[in-house]
């Protein structure tokens, strides 16, 4: 998992499609900021789509297929699906299941690297606790 401990990654097993997967992290793992690892051309469109629902959420991208026609022809539908099931069916997940809370992590570890997936305020919020 490229330096991530396992216990950090929650996978959506009830997730099937994009959709999917970014409402059921804030109706089933009760969480409003998160990070998404996926594919380049898959970021966009989950961001779009969390975008779209009010939530918060970074995505960091792995590398792609090699074969990236077939790839583009399945995103450019699958853009076209999400825009759909937004605006014009305003479509819920399938299954949602039962609460199953993500538990926060309120403390950047000192060795992290890069920026916390927190707002400008939050990150205010710990300086001050932590007395920097």
């Amino acid at each position: 998992a490229a330096g991530v401990d396992p216990s950090d990654i929650v996978l959506d097993y009830a997730g099937f499609r994009t959709l999917d997967s970014i409402v059921r992290t804030r109706k089933v793992f009760d969480t409003n900021d998160f990070i998404i690892i996926t594919q380049r051309f898959h970021c966009e469109r989950a961001l779009f789509i969390a975008l779209h629902m009010g939530i918060q959420a970074q995505c960091y991208a792995v590398p792609s297929p090699k074969d990236m026609l077939s790839v583009r022809i399945r995103e450019f539908a699958a853009r076209f699906g999400a825009l759909a099931d937004l605006y014009i069916f305003k479509r819920e997940p399938r299954f949602l299941g039962p609460l199953v809370p993500i538990p926060a992590m309120h403390q950047v570890p000192e060795d992290a690297q890069g920026y916390p997936a927190v707002t400008p305020e939050q990150l205010l919020e710990l300086q001050k606790k932590q007395g920097k």
